[in-house]
């Protein structure tokens, strides 16, 4: 159901090529003779508006892996995922993934911040590991991350000591509620068939190793995927009161971002837009 390919990124624009020569993890556990860099997968390409895709329609889960002895078995894992809202369906899915472990970690976040410019989606993850924050000040995407939760949905799962500035940290009481919201989700009913039997989030997933995880799931294990998922639980409350926008062209935009782009005052631009004679 999904195409691999790579994501190819020349100025601020991004663009997905699939490349069925890339080959996703497919299988959970995964074997020490698969190839674990993995790849992008794309199930629904982005919506768009007048060629822009809208503010708040996507956004990222992500579960960074760290690069020391005991965790070489662990994969970097992000989903996009688009929101409920009323102007693409279907919505509440897995639009995309990218899971692997490709040689260093610079070559990782380069691509899961260029699948949040193609998707216009910010990232919320956990934040006790990689360097997703350190990666986003060098390169300046700093306005890609969520900002940190605050879990204004139950105070006993808020924070007083620990801040990051961006993304979570996952506590054992946060990770016990945030199975609960993963398997609510799971279980929400997205419409009626002829025989009254209902579809189900869960039958939307097409990423076959996400489900043999959630399959296995326990509180011993390594589950990159499904951890990934309960970050985007958590980060689904915190969007829940932003509005899906488009993004609306304003008439001569590009002629004001040009004008005070050298701190210039309009009566310092001789050019005027549509031949109107400055004052």
């Amino acid at each position: 159901m999904g195409v691999p390919g790579e994501l190819v990124q020349e100025d601020s624009k991004v663009s997905f090529k699939a490349n069925w020569d890339l080959r996703p993890v497919i299988r959970y556990p995964h074997r020490t003779e698969d190839d674990l860099a993995g790849c992008v997968v794309m199930y629904e390409t982005p919506f768009k508006t007048k060629g822009e895709v809208p503010d708040f329609l996507y956004y990222i889960c992500h579960d960074p892996y760290a690069h020391d002895k005991s965790s070489s078995s662990s994969l970097g894992s992000a989903y996009v995922i688009k929101r409920p809202n009323r102007i693409s369906q279907p919505d509440d899915m897995i639009v995309a993934s990218y899971v692997g472990r490709p040689n260093t970690q610079d070559e990782y976040n380069s691509n899961l911040f260029r699948l949040s410019i193609l998707y216009n989606a910010k990232i919320g993850f956990e934040n006790d590991r990689g360097d997703v924050i350190g990666y986003a000040k060098r390169f300046r995407l700093l306005h890609r991350l969520q900002p940190e939760f605050e879990m204004l949905q139950n105070k006993e799962l808020q924070s007083k000591t620990v801040k990051r500035g961006f993304g979570m940290h996952m506590t054992e009481t946060r990770k016990r509620q945030g199975e609960l919201y993963l398997r609510d989700w799971l279980e929400s009913q997205r419409g009626r068939h002829s025989d009254d039997t209902f579809t189900l989030n869960v039958n939307k997933i097409y990423d076959v190793a996400l489900l043999q995880e959630l399959l296995k799931f326990n509180h011993q294990g390594n589950f990159d995927r499904a951890m990934s998922l309960i970050v985007g639980m958590f980060m689904m409350q915190e969007m829940f009161n932003s509005t899906v926008k488009e993004k609306i062209k304003v008439p001569h935009q590009d002629w004001f971002d040009g004008l005070y782009e050298g701190n210039k005052t309009p009566l310092e631009d001789s050019g005027t837009p549509g031949g109107v004679t400055a004052l």
